[in-house]
């Protein structure tokens, strides 16, 4: 058992504004993040729910918005410390807009986008607290490529623990997953986000053992 009593959560999809109108963003959901969030209420955690764009109803518990990677970044930071275990859901978008230009586009012209990363999260949140539990989560239309990408996660202590899936199951309110931890060892789930929501607490509970 890892003594848990606080865990964050992120969810959602992120936001880069092209202009104060158009944005990058992606299909997700924010579903699993609010599964992992309504179970981790049932057994009596307190959670700090930080999300980007979501299409179901909050969980009851403290939530913070957080529409660009930029706000979501600073979310984290912000609540990670005094936290046992954080569990990374979202997908946060992987590119911004060099520059967000102002009012609307007029969409008469072509334009040109130029693009750049945005800030890992999850290295800056284990900056921040070298002792809490992560759980990342990898999504990819390659699985060889997804299972190798999660285990280089851990071995390069990102994550304690990798939810990795294909990217086809974002939106879909079932899931077909495979779950690696530090000993490399990979359990495929197959059922509702609120299944694996429970195995991923499972997890966290054993200590990933």
């Amino acid at each position: 058992m890892l003594g848990l009593s606080r865990i964050l959560i992120t969810a959602g999809a992120t936001r880069e504004y092209i202009d104060d109108l158009r944005f990058i963003t992606n299909p997700a959901s924010g579903k699993l993040g609010i599964a992992i969030a309504d179970e981790a209420l049932a057994r009596g955690y307190d959670v700090i729910f930080i999300h980007g764009a979501i299409a179901c109803d909050l969980p009851k518990t403290k939530c913070v918005e957080a529409i660009t990677s930029k706000d979501m970044l600073n979310a984290v930071l912000d609540n990670i410390h005094d936290c046992n275990a954080a569990i990374f859901t979202a997908a946060v978008t992987d590119f911004k807009p060099i520059a967000k230009f102002e009012g609307k586009l007029d969409s008469n012209h072509s334009i040109t986008i130029k693009l750049k990363p945005t800030e890992k999260i999850i290295d800056k949140a284990r900056e921040a607290n070298r002792n809490a539990f992560f759980v990342a989560c990898k999504a990819e239309f390659d699985k060889k490529k997804m299972i190798q990408e999660a285990i280089d996660m851990i071995n390069k202590n990102k994550a304690d623990l990798v939810v990795a899936n294909h990217a086809k199951w974002m939106a879909r309110d079932s899931i077909e997953a495979y779950i690696i931890n530090k000993n490399k060892r990979i359990r495929k789930v197959v059922g509702s986000k609120k299944d694996l929501a429970r195995e991923i607490l499972n997890y966290l509970e054993l200590g990933s053992k």
